[in-house]
């Protein structure tokens, strides 16, 4: 969604005028139909048409997937970007370029392995993986054919596209779910041949202009299907208005289209409607009698059961003559909730008790009324139901509060939140959460390592083996290092007062390599509540998601020092030593505590508007001691789960989630 706000941002200030066309690097992760990737191409090529007032051609310039390490990765990835391809080509584009030759230091991109030990970035000896022969079936199936349209009616993880040079007509077709499926459509032709993934061919005989043929997640091609049916500019005998819908359990949906006497001769048959049979719906037929040359519409009413969970659910629509098939066509309908759960977050009340908080919003726009009943999983005596009452498109927050609530600031619990209307719909959804607050300041601390300023700002503490997170090895028990520490937050900055009681001081470095020593390393994370992104360019998952830095403190023999060792963007946020007006710090050592007191600016993490109470953040730290020089790396208490990946680059999958309270600090 950011690329194509990102794109979206630059056509609406005019770039669209000087272009003759599109081309894009259109990395997604795999599978890429689960990533809805037809309708994003879709939804990206009508925005260009939008802003910049005619359809661009567009072209992939590099395409690929790092997915790697054994014979079942590399299968994944050949099934995945072979599908990829045919999306690609079946949604319009002119070429794609697929990402990469062989196997470098990069590892895992290339549809060669590569065999030279240390050669980065050539290689003098390559051995195909699968993905090779696969793309080589392809090419010689399809080079120079162009799409002739999706064929989206085969099953909720069927996919199929048509493509056609001249009288070839090819249909590629496959399932990325988990099981194989069974389709039948017509070919309007006696025989045809299949082609597997790999290019094997073998002749199908369809004296009934039909064929049945099981789609699994590794592609299979039909050549030689009637133009009549499925190049596109044939004038098909069967038409659906719309091709796509959208329903709401409990709601009506009509099928509507026309039926052309096929042939220009008379026409005497049957139109057979299916609906998915997981959906409930009823199936329906009609005679149909058309004169020679004349179309007749026709109309169907589906109802959607009120319990029908959501997802995908294509509506076949056959139309047959003397039991065979003569046209096909298919409805993309998609049963969306009623309303959805848009947030779970902790509540934190000014008496010290705690609870969750439930957003529900209303997406069928016609209102909604029913129960919502959470619990924290675990926890039994947590489970609370409370009413909801939605005006049509409204948004409704409720709060669970408990009197004595029983939960850790340092754990991440899973609550389940079930939903049921008064019609009869029910879901449940998930979400981690944890109860660790920063209360708001009503004045800013005076950063100078003393704790008067956080008397009101209650102190969690780390103390003992459970907290172990480095070199165990060198920790001999809370005498030798234990933790006190509070975060508070204003419209300014993130506040953070860490009291570290410790045996023996050791701090020998300055700048890059205080983490060395005694110091802090803390992480934070500005989207904790964004999914990563795993598209398969590692290099643009890694700088784009989230915003994430790394930021060590330190007393040194030269003072209190903030080194920034990762950051999400290095041109904005380098790393290096962070100067007062980035970053207030303030260490003292007194009675055998070091005290840290920070102030972050809002904006040295990365944000360019200040937070709002209910706001999350990203947090981890490692507290290090080192106790003899000799030390091979420091031991350190830990905050959730901070570490490295990569170069330059913090990983934030086990940090835990801090909300900004709005409960205000005496």
């Amino acid at each position: 969604q950011g690329a194509f706000d990102w794109n979206k941002s630059l056509f609406k200030k005019g770039i669209g005028k000087y272009l003759d066309g599109f081309s894009i690097h259109p990395y997604i992760p795999l599978p890429s139909e689960e990533e809805l990737l037809p309708q994003k191409i879709r939804d990206l090529k009508e925005m260009v048409r939008q802003y910049s007032g005619k359809a661009l051609p567009f072209f992939g310039t590099e395409q690929g997937s790092a997915l790697r390490g054994n014979p079942e990765a590399d299968l994944a990835q050949a099934q995945g970007m072979i599908r990829t391809n045919l999306i690609m080509l079946g949604e319009g584009f002119r070429f794609n370029f697929s990402f990469y030759i062989h196997d470098t230091g990069m590892d895992g991109y290339g549809y060669y392995y590569g065999l030279t030990p240390g050669s980065i970035p050539g290689t003098g000896k390559t051995g195909p993986k699968p993905i090779a022969p696969a793309y080589a079936a392809q090419t010689r199936l399809l080079e120079g054919h162009t799409s002739a349209g999706a064929i989206e009616w085969l099953g909720d993880t069927a996919c199929g596209y048509a493509y056609e040079r001249g009288n070839d007509v090819v249909l590629a077709l496959w399932d990325f779910g988990g099981k194989p499926r069974q389709v039948t459509l017509p070919v309007g032709v006696q025989q045809v041949t299949l082609y597997d993934w790999m290019g094997n061919a073998r002749p199908v005989a369809t004296p009934d202009g039909t064929v049945t043929v099981t789609l699994t997640k590794a592609p299979i091609y039909l050549q030689g299907v009637a133009p009549l049916l499925w190049s596109k500019s044939a004038a098909r005998p069967l038409t659906l208005t719309p091709a796509r819908a959208i329903a709401f359990p409990g709601g009506k949906l009509t099928v509507t289209g026309t039926v052309r006497a096929p042939g220009g001769k008379p026409f005497t048959g049957t139109l057979r409607l299916e609906p998915d049979p997981r959906s409930g719906m009823f199936k329906q037929t009609m005679a149909m009698v058309i004169p020679a040359g004349k179309a007749v519409p026709f109309s169907c009413k589906l109802v959607v059961p009120a319990t029908l969970r959501p997802g995908a659910f294509p509506v076949k629509v056959m139309l047959e003559a003397q039991g065979n098939a003569v046209a096909a066509a298919g409805l993309a309908l998609q049963v969306r909730p009623p309303l959805a759960v848009e947030r779970i977050a902790p509540q934190f009340l000014a008496d010290g008790r705690q609870g969750l908080l439930v957003q529900v919003r209303d997406t069928q726009g016609v209102g909604n009324a029913g129960t919502v009943t959470a619990q924290i999983t675990g926890v039994p005596e947590t489970r609370k139901t409370v009413p909801f009452l939605l005006r049509p498109g409204g948004t409704q927050q409720l709060a669970l509060t408990y009197a004595d609530l029983d939960v850790s600031p340092f754990m991440t619990y899973q609550v389940a939140v079930a939903v049921e209307t008064k019609g009869g719909y029910r879901f449940t959804q998930t979400a981690p959460i944890n109860f660790f607050a920063a209360l708001r300041r009503a004045t800013a601390p005076k950063i100078d390592g003393d704790l008067a300023d956080w008397d009101g700002v209650p102190a969690l503490t780390l103390r003992g083996k459970e907290f172990v997170v480095r070199s165990p090895e060198f920790y001999t028990g809370p005498d030798d290092e234990s933790v006190q520490l509070r975060y508070a937050w204003d419209a300014h900055a993130l506040y953070l007062c860490y009291v570290v009681t410790d045996d023996r001081y050791l701090q020998a470095h300055t700048g890059s390599l205080i983490w060395q020593g005694d110091c802090l390393q803390l992480g934070f994370n500005l989207d904790a509540d964004k999914a990563l992104q795993t598209s398969g360019n590692n290099l643009a998952d890694l700088a784009v998601q989230q915003r994430v830095s790394e930021i060590a403190f330190a007393l040194t023999k030269d003072g209190p020092q903030a080194f920034r060792h990762a950051t999400f963007n290095e041109d904005r946020y380098p790393a290096g030593l962070l100067p007062p007006a980035q970053l207030s710090l303030a260490v003292k050592r007194a009675n055998g505590r070091l005290i840290y007191e920070a102030a972050i600016p809002w904006s040295t993490l990365g944000a360019t508007s200040a937070p709002r109470a209910g706001s999350v953040i990203g947090v981890a730290a490692t507290v290090n001691d080192m106790d003899d020089p000799a030390q091979s790396d420091p031991s350190a208490l830990g905050l959730y789960q901070l570490k490295r990946q990569g170069s330059g680059a913090t990983y934030p999958g086990g940090f835990g989630v801090l909300t900004l309270s709005g409960t205000v600090s005496k």
